[in-house]
């Protein structure tokens, strides 16, 4: 199996709570990292959770390529992030997280399997469409997605104060969190020196 999965839109300074180009989310010392802290990390998460495997190797490249600051200058974090994840499993894709998609977010994953393709989100339609090696194509029209302009109750923070409220480990462990976050890493150090990362698990 291999993957491919995105999260692009036109950068936080059109939606942040302080919002414009003097954003915290732009600010090194305050946010240390950008798009791939900012979006990576989720879509990260997601094809681990998608595929039942954590990533253990990384190949990537974050750069600044069009945000301004206040000053004018470019930014001081990553404003893209294109990474090649290699999945304990031994699947692989590509994950993208970008700050400078100026036309209709994109928030799609698509899985190409052995007996066929699942597209997550990459048609406003239908929320899943599933496309059988043999032609048949199966639609799934189970929500619709959230953008930063379209916010919907997920349940997460619900989920969270019921665990506070009754003392119960959430569902995701912190592990699992860690997992992502040690793929973000690697895709720093792989960006950083150009060389490909292996996680340690």
């Amino acid at each position: 199996m291999t993957f491919k999965t995105n999260f692009a839109h036109g950068g936080p300074e059109t939606w942040s709570i302080d919002p414009g180009r003097a954003v915290w989310f732009f600010d090194k010392d305050k946010a240390v990292l950008g798009a791939m802290a900012d979006l990576g990390i989720h879509k990260t998460d997601l094809i681990q959770f998608l595929t039942g495997s954590r990533v253990v190797e990384v190949m990537a490249y974050l750069g600044t390529i069009d945000k301004r600051g206040a000053d004018g200058k470019l930014i001081g974090v990553d404003d893209n992030a294109i990474c090649i994840y290699r999945m304990e499993s031994g699947c692989m894709g590509t994950m993208t997280a970008s700050w400078t998609c100026y036309g209709e977010e994109d928030n799609s994953t698509i899985l190409y399997g052995t007996k066929g393709v699942m597209k997550i989100y990459s048609d406003p339609a239908h929320s899943i469409i599933v496309e059988m090696k043999d032609g048949e194509k199966i639609l799934y029209d189970i929500d619709k997605i959230q953008t930063n302009d379209n916010q919907t109750k997920s349940g997460v923070i619900d989920l969270f104060m019921e665990c506070l409220v009754t003392n119960t480990p959430p569902e995701i462990s912190g592990e699992e969190a860690l997992a992502a976050m040690r793929a973000v890493f690697a895709a720093v150090e792989s960006s950083e020196t150009g060389k490909s990362i292996k996680i340690a698990q």
